[in-house]
């Protein structure tokens, strides 16, 4: 079955929120900055997500299933405080 235009909108918003985070960690995430990063508003995120809580359940959720690098390097990065660069420079060597 196809995905609705809401739940694709909400799919794309969480893949350039996983983007973001990597970039930028999680300790300080701010609804304002993230919309703008991402193109939204924040307004626009607590529609998708319902609240900042349940966004960032929906974000480690998607890090924690996704199997590529970019997962990994959010976990490394975002998490424990390796830096994405070394996160990355790890994952490629």
């Amino acid at each position: 079955m196809a995905r609705t235009a809401d739940e694709q909108r909400r799919v794309e918003l969480l893949e350039l929120i996983v983007d973001y985070v990597i970039e930028n960690g999680l300790s300080d995430l701010s609804l304002r900055p993230l919309a703008d990063a991402v193109g939204s508003s924040a307004r626009v995120l607590l529609y998708y997500f319902g609240s900042k809580d349940r966004l960032v359940t929906a974000l480690l959720t998607a890090a924690a299933c996704c199997p590529c690098p970019a997962g990994l390097v959010f976990w490394a990065g975002g998490v424990s405080g390796v830096s994405v660069a070394d996160a990355a420079e790890a994952l490629l060597a």
